[in-house]
């Protein structure tokens, strides 16, 4: 009886005010997945926008030296490259609604590999080919003054030396902070869950 009455005297003296509500984790799980469908799917749009127009300025803009052709093609290719790579990542998070805690954290965890790959690789290979592609389609706007030419090329080298060096790290960091936030917050949750 001694037992009993031990186990029954730390039921009782157990702190539940830290535990978290039964909604906690289904909500974070939702604003997560809620989020990032949202962000997938305004990338997707705003690049098929931009694809429209790169299809208008293709069609319509008669360039004269078969340099900017090779830019616009490289810039197409790019936003081609951005709507796939958006696809194949709005597919993997819609593609799946019922997770239980673990098989979530487990899917955050992916992700956070999954995350490393994109900003080592694909986004790598995106950038690159807007770069180059931007660089050749403004050769024929300046080509024929070459302080012109100088000027908007020291510009565009700047402003992509920016985007790779300042902003695509401060994008990254950002998103790994996010990241990790989540993730450590669905496993204290899960360890309170398992520990009580």
């Amino acid at each position: 009886m001694d037992n009993l009455n031990d186990i029954q005297k730390i039921w009782l003296s157990a702190n539940v005010r830290d535990l978290p509500t039964s909604g906690e984790v289904v909500r974070t799980i939702k604003n997560y997945r809620t989020n990032q469908i949202l962000r997938t799917v305004f990338v997707i749009f705003l690049s098929l926008v931009l694809g429209a127009v790169m299809v208008h300025v293709i069609f319509f803009y008669q360039s004269v030296l078969f340099v900017t052709r090779i830019g616009e093609a490289l810039i197409f290719i790019a936003i081609l490259f951005l709507i796939s790579t958006n696809l194949v990542s709005l597919k993997r998070i819609s593609g799946r609604k019922d997770f239980t805690n673990q098989e979530f954290i487990h899917y955050l965890k992916q992700q956070q590999q999954r995350q490393i790959q994109f900003h080592k690789k694909t986004q790598a290979i995106g950038f690159v080919l807007s770069s180059a592609g931007l660089l050749l389609y403004f050769f024929e706007t300046v080509y024929q003054h070459w302080i012109w030419m100088i000027v908007a090329y020291v510009l565009l080298i700047l402003f992509i030396l920016a985007c790779w060096f300042i902003l695509r790290p401060a994008a990254s960091k950002r998103k790994t902070n996010r990241l990790n936030e989540t993730i450590n917050k669905l496993e204290n949750i899960s360890n309170q869950f398992l520990n009580n």
